[in-house]
């Protein structure tokens, strides 16, 4: 049993807390570990989404990193780590995730994992042997996914961030500023907009045909490949 157990994220004001203290619980050892919570630090506290979760068990130190996500990422990651990654063979490039659970009215997901420690890449300090493993496994990810069967499925879950993603959101921001009653004081600025837009739409061929002639195939991407999230 862990002691403390209903003092984690008491009074945060989160939803699925118990839900969550029933997973850590488990991923623990249930009923066979004896242990307590020690407490918890906010490693993002702008968000008050990501949470450092600290216990002593059997003796032991041990941290969980929680983390609370909208069903839809929560999805998309799970996804990823356990179908998409594991397909190609890239199981061990995935983020630790060691469970899940949902708020039972719908309002988020927590995923819980395990804590790699403060070895993100860091930019100003890196070596150059950890910025050339970071990008081998990054080319990794790149290549293995190069015009891979699964795209469709990362497409319809993952998102598209290609040729027709930027051609979309081209047309979309026509229409809304041709839809916009600007005003006097406003309308200047709405004609340059326009202006400008329309430009990128008069380019859009030139552009498709660029993309494919010298993109490369189709490949998964990472969604926020900042150093932050690189161990």
């Amino acid at each position: 049993m862990i002691e403390g157990l209903d003092q984690l994220l008491d009074g945060c004001g989160q939803p699925g807390v118990p839900e969550l203290r029933g997973l850590v619980q488990a991923l623990l050892g249930a009923a066979s570990a004896k242990g307590r919570f020690l407490g918890h630090t906010e490693l993002k506290p702008e968000t008050r989404r990501v949470f450092r979760l600290r216990f002593a068990v059997d003796g032991q130190p041990v941290t969980l990193i929680a983390k609370r996500l909208s069903p839809a990422t929560a999805g998309r990651i799970e996804q990823t780590v356990k179908r998409w990654l594991p397909a190609v063979g890239l199981s061990d490039l995935g983020p630790p995730l060691a469970g899940s659970v949902a708020d039972p009215n719908g309002a988020c997901v927590w995923h819980v994992y395990h804590d790699l420690g403060p070895h993100e890449l860091d930019p100003r300090h890196a070596s150059a042997e950890a910025i050339q493993a970071s990008v081998e496994q990054i080319a990794r990810l790149h290549t293995r996914f190069a015009s891979h069967a699964l795209l469709g499925e990362v497409r319809l879950h993952g998102g598209d961030l290609g040729m027709h993603f930027f051609e979309s959101n081209v047309r979309d921001a026509i229409y809304a500023l041709e839809a916009w009653p600007a005003g006097p004081s406003h309308e200047p600025l709405r004609q340059r907009l326009l202006r400008r837009l329309d430009a990128l739409r008069r380019e859009l061929p030139d552009r498709r045909r660029l993309v494919e002639d010298w993109g490369g195939p189709e490949t998964l991407l990472h969604g926020d490949l900042w150093a932050e999230n690189v161990f």
